[in-house]
């Protein structure tokens, strides 16, 4: 069983918004109970330039965290639930393009009807990743900042990803080999092929020992840790104690979600100077909300 003290649980169930709950267990306490808020619905269609109906098209929404994705039918209509609030759809199928962006905004346990996704001419992107020595970085994982678009880089290290929405977007390259995460900005022009290079830098970790208060109490939940292209993750204890590597020293943003809010993110900034290891306190009541990874940039 769990011990005594404060925990953080998670819930989450299909057709349901998402709830985080930090709860102090104490002997006597009784049966927890979590009310999910059902999610709101969209319903609507996808066609060609023509008007024509396009099945099996990707419907995505691209401004959550957690955005799910579906599959339009023989008559190209489409049926998803997603979280509410604002966001943006969008629609694409191999080979036939991707739509523009619509923006629309959803109210929990309502559907919305109606919408019309209409397929235009995609763009592509050609790169090349290196390692931090300037030669070619085979096997890495390269992805786009919006939508589902992956691929890995061949032997000389070149990638190619169709099918993207144009626009300026980022494009990231991921190493489990060692070399850690890059990225850079794109601008993506619909009908035409765009080029990028990435390089790896070196990494030059840190270790950080540190702990967390919240509302003046030690913090028992996790805290993720971005900057400069590169990720990190610790779990609290206890008493707000942590450990986590970071790929090298600078400015690092620290983040954690709402338990009321699972689909906003706070943050703040954090210098973590040029040292082996470092200690660093935090106080959580010092974050702000953050709508998008945009702006952990």
């Amino acid at each position: 069983g769990l011990t005594t003290g404060e925990w953080s649980f998670h819930v989450s169930a299909p057709g349901h918004e998402d709830q985080t709950r930090s709860i102090t267990l104490a002997p006597g306490n009784g049966p927890l109970e979590f009310v999910l808020s059902a999610q709101g619905k969209i319903r609507g269609r996808v066609v060609d330039a023509e008007g024509l109906a396009v099945a099996g098209a990707d419907v995505f929404v691209e401004t959550r965290w957690d955005g799910e994705q579906h599959d339009t039918d023989r008559e190209g209509r489409f049926e998803m639930s997603v979280p509410s609030g604002a966001i943006l759809v969008r629609a694409r199928l191999a080979g036939a393009g991707i739509s523009d962006p619509v923006s629309i905004v959803v109210t929990s346990g309502e559907a919305l009807e109606g919408i019309v996704l209409t397929l235009g001419t995609a763009a592509r992107l050609e790169g090349r990743v290196l390692d931090a020595s300037g030669k070619p970085a085979p096997g890495v994982s390269v992805h786009v900042q919006t939508g589902w678009n992956n691929t890995t880089t061949g032997t000389d290290g070149t990638f190619v990803l169709e099918g993207l929405a144009p626009g300026t977007t980022r494009i990231f390259a991921s190493d489990i080999e060692g070399h850690g995460q890059v990225e850079t900005a794109v601008e993506l022009i619909r009908g035409q092929t765009s080029t990028t290079e990435l390089r790896f830098v070196a990494r030059d970790p840190v270790r950080v020992r540190g702990r967390a208060t919240l509302a003046g109490k030690p913090y028992t939940g996790s805290l993720g840790f971005y900057g400069m292209a590169a990720w990190g993750h610790a779990e609290c204890d206890r008493e707000g104690r942590f450990t986590v590597e970071l790929d090298r020293p600078g400015t690092w943003n620290c983040w954690r979600r709402e338990d009321d809010e699972p689909h906003t993110l706070h943050a703040m900034k954090v210098v973590i100077p040029d040292v082996d290891e470092h200690e660093l306190t935090l106080d959580l009541d010092a974050l702000r909300p953050v709508e998008s990874l945009d702006e952990l940039r």
